[in-house]
């Protein structure tokens, strides 16, 4: 349970009250003081969030890397928020140096194909992964190219070298993985995972 009053005033008649419950007592105290500040609040429409991200602006990469994980729950890499931040910054310049907080939301999902149920240039629909002697990885997956179904397999020292030596038979270039990390989307036993790669 959790007591709100108006910051230059400790003392006023005027409080709102919250009540969080979780599993965690720092997780029940946060969801307190969100619900006395929705009591605070009310009815009254907040202002739109925007981002002032642009050439000479304010923002920062930092800043839009927050609004990322406050948004979508994904904590990006320092090389991810630094080439997200370019992206950003040239669409900011085209709507004049300034872009919403829902706005660089959907920029994010549109830019790396997050939540998006249409497939890109290449796709994997189906895949089943084995281990072979040596600790190597052998995938065996049905990939398709602008829309035409192609069986491929490729082996490497894990399932993302695996993939990579599935793609070398079929697209011009040797690709290799500069950089990977992974998180939980959330906490518990039954959350997904997210993972990033630069290739």
């Amino acid at each position: 349970y959790i007591e709100l009053v108006p910051a230059d005033d400790r003392k006023s008649s005027t409080s709102w009250w919250g009540v969080g419950v979780d599993r965690d007592i720092a997780g029940s105290g946060l969801r307190a003081v969100l619900s006395a500040a929705n009591s605070c609040i009310g009815d009254r429409a907040l202002p739109e969030l925007k981002l002032s991200v642009g050439f000479n602006a304010r923002s920062g990469q930092s800043d839009v890397a927050s609004a990322i994980l406050n948004s979508l729950g994904l904590e990006l890499p320092r090389r991810l928020q630094a080439a997200f931040f370019e992206v950003v910054q040239r669409v900011a310049r085209d709507l004049g140096d300034e872009i919403s907080y829902d706005t660089l939301t959907e920029l994010f999902k549109k830019t790396y194909g997050y939540e998006s149920p249409t497939e890109g240039s290449v796709s994997l629909r189906d895949f089943e992964l084995e281990h072979l002697a040596g600790g190597r990885i052998k995938l065996s997956g049905e990939f398709a190219f602008e829309g035409k179904p192609s069986r491929i397999t490729g082996s490497g020292n894990g399932p993302l070298s695996a993939v990579l030596a599935c793609l070398h038979e079929s697209i011009a270039g040797v690709l290799t993985i500069r950089e990977y990390s992974e998180h939980a989307l959330g906490a518990g036993t039954e959350v997904g995972a997210v993972s990033y790669v630069e290739l």
